[in-house]
């Protein structure tokens, strides 16, 4: 049986949100690094 497409786009939502928010501590993380590099 195949999957109805707006169940692939939900299950795909999902599992991005979910690599997002694994990610954007490190993001967050190099983004404020870079920031206090350019000060010097």
């Amino acid at each position: 049986m195949l999957i109805p497409f707006c169940s692939k786009i939900e299950v795909a939502g999902r599992a991005y949100t979910r690599f997002w928010r694994k990610i954007q501590p490190v993001g967050v993380e190099i983004f404020q690094t870079n920031q206090a590099a350019q000060t010097f």
